[in-house]
């Protein structure tokens, strides 16, 4: 079931199917820029990703000497969310049941908020641990925006831009799609990253070091997206590889995917948050579209 919420400049529309942003509206021009989703190409739309980033070597991770499978980027996206519906908030809960546990062995409330403020949308991510014992895990979001944005340009005018200044590392993808390690990133021009679909033909463009926003923007058109992550350690920029998608997503994580050749021990995975037991963390990231 999908659950709308407005203000005088956005009207957004969020399903209980993990809780994910499925419209994002700007209510001057009636433009939408989610991504609407193609299943030719990516039938997603703006998932959110916990307790794990990507994906895992063999799809397994151990805890405690036991094996564990996460498919890809975890648990969320595949549970259907309990939702609270207010005229300021909208609010999805994912409480551990044991479905979850055979996957994640831990006792946690999980929550994604989505609050608007002016012409940003403010979501929050929340994880309770209700258990007796530390439990690790990663949050990200992974919202696909439409590229061009306005009629009459084409994807290649638009950019990536970043914060003045930033030197970042970059995450180098293995063959199977795994962390094979980092390395300075020389794909700026400047702090922007021009976009051309060759860009993701090795897949995301994972930064660490990139500041603290990413904007899709163009020289021809004052239309633009900025995504904030204060919090997120890392930001992947995507779409499908070698194709001709019209969409970009910006990807806001806290922690990387597994090792390329390494079954992940999650106690000693060294980015992943450690929640100590009645423990709640919480990270707040906003999109801001400029009409």
């Amino acid at each position: 079931m999908d659950y709308t919420l407005e203000n005088g400049k956005l009207k957004i529309e969020v399903s209980d199917a993990g809780g994910a942003l499925r419209s994002l509206v700007g209510k001057a021009t009636n433009r939408e820029y989610l991504w609407q989703g193609d299943p030719d190409i990516w039938n997603d739309r703006a998932p959110n990703l916990f307790p794990y980033i990507g994906r895992l070597y063999e799809g397994t991770y151990t805890y405690k000497g036991q094996k564990y499978n996460f498919k890809n980027h975890g648990l969320v996206r595949y549970f259907t969310l309990h939702a609270n519906h207010t005229n300021q908030e909208l609010v999805f809960e994912l409480q551990d049941n044991e479905e979850t546990r055979k996957a994640y062995p831990f006792r946690f409330l999980y929550k994604v908020r989505y609050r608007l403020e002016g012409g940003s949308l403010h979501i929050t991510y929340e994880v309770e641990n209700q258990d007796d014992k530390t439990m690790y895990f990663g949050v990200g979001g992974h919202p696909g925006f439409n590229v061009p944005i306005v009629d009459g340009l084409e994807f290649e005018d638009y950019y990536v831009a970043f914060d003045e200044g930033i030197k970042p590392d970059y995450m180098v993808f293995s063959e199977d799609f795994l962390n094979a390690g980092t390395k300075p990133y020389d794909g700026l021009v400047g702090n922007r990253l021009p976009l051309t679909h060759s860009l993701f033909d090795l897949d995301a463009i994972v930064l660490e070091g990139a500041g603290s926003f990413a904007e899709i923007a163009s020289d021809k058109s004052p239309v633009s997206i900025r995504v904030d992550f204060p919090d997120m350690r890392y930001v992947g920029i995507w779409h499908k590889p070698k194709t001709q998608a019209t969409y970009v997503c910006i990807e806001p994580w806290s922690s990387l995917p597994g090792r390329s050749g390494v079954m992940e021990d999650l106690e000693e995975q060294p980015d992943l948050v450690a929640l100590e037991a009645g423990k709640t963390y919480r990270n707040e990231w906003m999109i801001t579209v400029k009409e």
